[in-house]
């Protein structure tokens, strides 16, 4: 827990309480401001000289994703550095929340409109310095902020991996990098690892905001192509075709079962998951999931699903059993893939359908 705020500090504000920070030999308080009323954010790092010239400049950083920052003080061989406090959850509360990574679209919107933020930081020739999903605010509004922009202490354990002595922008760069392949979506195209690793590839090698951006808005194309590639680069499993295209020579096999024993008490719900394993030598996708009876529904996930040869995914489904009495209950699950052996869709666009089967015990309540 922090130490009490040094009466020369304290001053400028009333009724402040300490909160926990990731650093242990960090300090934080929240407060509100004497002149304004407004609530602050008040942290203690170490002084520095490269510090103090940062967070200088740091007072003159205005974007609409940055926390303002108004004021530092030093004291005592300690930087006091004050911010408006911006009302929402940090992006790992956040994250932990929502359940999952994001898919590509939600991507963009978290990460996008901070590269504006970071861009005026480094406008002015200075770095953010400590950016993670710690800084990153998902507020009330629903919008994006960034915050303790060039005031964060770089040298802590949780920023120094990436930032070490380099506080520059090129460092902001590859934090950023760093955090968008933390964040890739784990499903639909880029749950192929061969997609995963080309992406993950451009993405770290991108050295500027704008390339970022770029890359962000183009991802979904990216992964798109790389499948395609994945499909037609000459390998052991491919044979030359007419003008020298290659085409595969085996194609995706698709074998499902329950994952584990689904028992749900009468008058509540649960969840199990279908197994989907590309038993072929071609990447197997998944157009469409559908249920047999309405209390089974299975979770919203990014389609097309992608699984490479010999791998696997787990489809989420969610069971209701309001209405439902004690007894064993069955349900056909109905997939759309390119794997052949099924019900033929459309022969000439190569779609099948696959059905399978899904177990549910309901038991007595206990009351």
């Amino acid at each position: 827990m922090s130490k009490p705020l040094p009466p020369a500090i304290a001053r400028y504000v009333t009724c402040p309480g300490s909160v926990a920070t990731p650093q242990e030999d960090a300090d934080a308080w929240v407060a509100a401001s004497v002149s304004t009323g407004r609530p602050l954010m008040i942290r203690r790092i170490s002084a520095s000289q490269a510090l103090t010239k940062r967070v200088t400049a740091a007072l003159d950083a205005r974007h609409a994703t940055l926390a303002p920052f108004h004021q530092w003080i030093e004291y005592d061989g300690s930087v006091y550095t004050f911010r408006d406090i911006i009302k929402g959850k940090n992006l790992r509360q956040y994250w932990m929340g929502v359940g999952g990574r994001p898919n590509t679209e939600t991507l963009r919107r978290w990460v996008v409109p901070l590269l504006g933020g970071l861009a005026a930081f480094h406008q002015m020739d200075i770095a953010h310095g400590g950016l993670s999903l710690d800084n990153i605010i998902v507020g009330d509004d629903e919008g994006m902020y960034l915050t303790d922009g060039g005031i964060c202490d770089s040298a802590a354990a949780h920023h120094r991996g990436v930032y070490g002595s380099n506080v520059s922008p090129s460092a902001d760069i590859v934090a950023v990098t760093k955090l968008i392949v933390a964040l890739l979506p784990s499903s639909g195209p880029l749950a192929s690892p061969l997609v995963r690793s080309r992406v993950e590839g451009m993405i770290i090698r991108c050295d500027s905001l704008p390339s970022i951006q770029e890359l962000l808005e183009g991802i979904d194309d990216i992964a798109s192509e790389s499948i395609l590639k994945a499909g037609l680069q000459p390998s052991q499993n491919t044979l030359v075709g007419p003008r020298g295209r290659t085409v595969d020579k085996g194609r995706p096999g698709i074998h499902c079962e329950q994952f584990d024993q689904c028992t749900i008490t009468s008058g509540s719900g649960g969840e199990l998951f279908l197994s989907v394993r590309n038993s072929g030598e071609a990447t197997l996708l998944v157009r469409i999931v559908a249920t047999q009876h309405p209390w089974i529904n299975v979770r919203q996930i990014p389609l097309p699903i992608i699984v490479a040869p010999n791998g696997a995914v787990r489809i989420p489904f969610v069971v209701s059993a309001a209405r439902l009495n004690p007894g064993d209950y069955r349900s056909q699950i109905f997939l759309s893939t390119n794997a052949p052996g099924g019900e033929v869709e459309n022969l000439s666009s190569g779609w099948y359908r696959h059905t399978s089967n899904v177990n549910i015990r309901i038991t007595m309540g206990h009351y």
